[in-house]
């Protein structure tokens, strides 16, 4: 180096080059040099910022690896909310909502996108002008905790994004812990003598909720863009599956088992195909969700009514996408959801009821308590269908 603008230079060179070998790595899982090779990039890029440390940006690849711990997660609140999925769990259910939508859109056409539904932690990420910005989890729909230190050391989640991205915009997408890695973590923790974790979900909620994000950056967590959240200043493709296809080119990570669906038929088939082949993803997932294609319809659909008394204070659920359980015979603990749910008949709202693992419950030691707690919320009937078509009823 000969001077401050060849080391500007090397850095900007380096960051790219870093940063096409993670999206490798960690989104196509297609690797192009060894791990030797990327560590001898970090080091080079991290001697150099060191050593010209106004060319350190908050998109560097080696802001990822954690910062000093926070005393508290700050509040964000979500220009639009995060709104909760309604559930069926049989296909008379699905043919349900399918007929009440058809009634809805009147005589507009549409097809659908059928994605696998996660267990894990559902999280806001907002960039502008190219740079994230903030990471928010979902908290009650309206308000999140600001968790964007610690989701930026997930590797799959670009800290840039290219020039023609829209100048501000929102995707949303769930963090999760792949079944080796979840299995592999506990091992860690069984040797350290800690407790271990119940499920992925735990483990991925405990994870990204700790204040000090060097622990975060030690665990191997991931994600999945499932939507865009939403966006200025540009103009956006009509469908949801091209929309998706869309922030694949800009870096986000897409479930390669999403699917376009023509009609409800194909979302059972798709259905089934998810079933045969739960237990053999590298992640868990307890369902799918079934979105209508056409965005146009989204807005046009809305959201459930859940009518009570009083401001409404929580975010309701939408018409639009719809999660298809496989509940029954499962013979797992079940809780209830911190949200309202229609379920079966329009004028009626129930509380749904799922696993306990789909639950943010806390079982990590070091993990900070929750802040966003649950808002007040009006009394129903709940059911929890148990092996052998035996129907627990609380309330």
């Amino acid at each position: 180096m000969t001077g401050p603008d060849d080391a500007k230079s090397r850095i900007e060179q380096l960051k790219t080059e870093i940063n096409h070998h993670n999206y490798r790595y960690h989104v196509l899982d297609s690797p192009e040099v060894s791990d030797a090779e990327y560590d001898d990039l970090m080091r080079e890029l991290k001697r150099l910022e060191e050593e010209y440390p106004q060319f350190l940006t908050p998109d560097s690849p080696t802001q990822r690896v954690g910062a000093e711990p926070l005393p508290a997660f700050g509040v964000v609140e979500h220009p639009q909310p995060m709104l909760s999925l309604g559930n069926v769990f049989s296909n008379e259910e699905l043919l349900a909502w399918y007929t009440r939508t058809v009634k809805l859109v009147g005589n507009a056409q549409f097809d659908f996108v059928g994605e696998h539904k996660y267990d894990g932690l559902a999280v806001a990420l907002t960039y502008e002008n190219g740079q994230l910005v903030t990471g928010a989890t979902r908290g009650d729909g309206l308000r999140g905790e600001n968790i964007t230190q610690n989701l930026k050391t997930i590797r799959s989640i670009p800290l840039s994004v290219p020039r023609d991205a829209p100048p501000r915009f929102e995707v949303r997408g769930e963090v999760y812990l792949s079944r080796t890695g979840f299995h592999k973590l506990n091992e860690e923790r069984a040797a350290e003598g800690l407790s271990l974790f119940a499920n992925p979900r735990n483990a991925a909620a405990g994870s990204v909720r700790q204040l000090d994000s060097r622990i975060t950056a030690r665990r191997p967590l991931d994600i999945f863009i499932y939507m865009l959240g939403w966006a200025e200043g540009k103009t956006i493709p009509d469908t949801h599956w091209e929309t998706m296809e869309w922030l694949k080119t800009l870096g986000f990570k897409v479930n390669p088992n999403n699917r376009r669906l023509k009609n409800i038929e194909e979302v059972e088939e798709y259905y089934k195909t998810w079933e045969e082949q739960r237990e053999s993803l590298q992640y868990e997932a307890d369902g799918i969700v079934i979105k209508i294609n056409q965005r146009n319809l989204h807005t046009e659909l809305g959201d459930a009514v859940c009518p009570h008394r009083g401001p409404r204070r929580e975010a309701r659920p939408v018409r639009w996408r719809q999660s298809w359980n496989r509940h029954e015979g499962m013979g797992r603990v079940c809780a209830l959801l911190d949200k309202p749910l229609e379920v079966g008949h329009p004028a009626r709202t129930h509380q749904a009821l799922r696993p306990r693992f789909d639950q943010s419950i806390q079982t990590d030691d070091d993990c900070p308590p929750r802040h966003d707690t649950p808002l007040s919320r009006p009394s129903y009937t709940y059911y929890c269908q148990l092996p052998g078509g035996r129907q627990l009823s609380l309330g």
